[in-house]
């Protein structure tokens, strides 16, 4: 709970134009941490509703994500259909495979990192798959 608290925090005075600066990024993760203890102390029913809330925009959110990336990729909005060719090929796309370790590593950070800030889609699946179920 901690990590993202803070992680929120940083956001927030990053979306706010604000420096980072230790004392403010507590701050808000603190005041973030105890004003969901809060709402779940004060009522579980609606700590757990906006809990779900969050859980389906997260999840809406993530399909939003996959059906962009197939509309860019098709070109209907603003991709091309080369895009889609060349890397979903399967005789280019493989065409030099690297065997070395720095290789291994160097194609394993480009499938996590292709699309900036994608590495948190596996996240947020995880966390609205679990907000639905609990």
């Amino acid at each position: 709970m901690a990590g993202n608290a803070i992680v929120f925090a940083e956001s927030v005075l990053n979306a706010a134009g604000r420096p980072l600066n230790n004392a403010e990024v507590r701050g808000v993760a603190v005041a973030v941490a105890t004003s969901a203890c809060l709402l779940h102390a004060g009522s579980r029913k609606w700590g757990i509703r906006v809990n779900n809330a969050f859980g389906i925009l997260k999840l809406a959110i993530l399909v939003l994500m996959f059906i962009l990336g197939v509309a860019y990729a098709s070109g209907r909005i603003g991709g091309s259909d080369k895009v889609a060719s060349e890397n979903l090929n399967v005789h280019t796309s493989l065409k030099s495979p690297s065997s070395t370790t720095y290789g291994y590593l160097e194609a394993f950070l480009a499938i996590l990192f292709s699309i900036g800030g994608f590495n948190q889609a596996n996240y947020v699946s995880v966390l609205a798959v679990t907000d639905l179920l609990c």
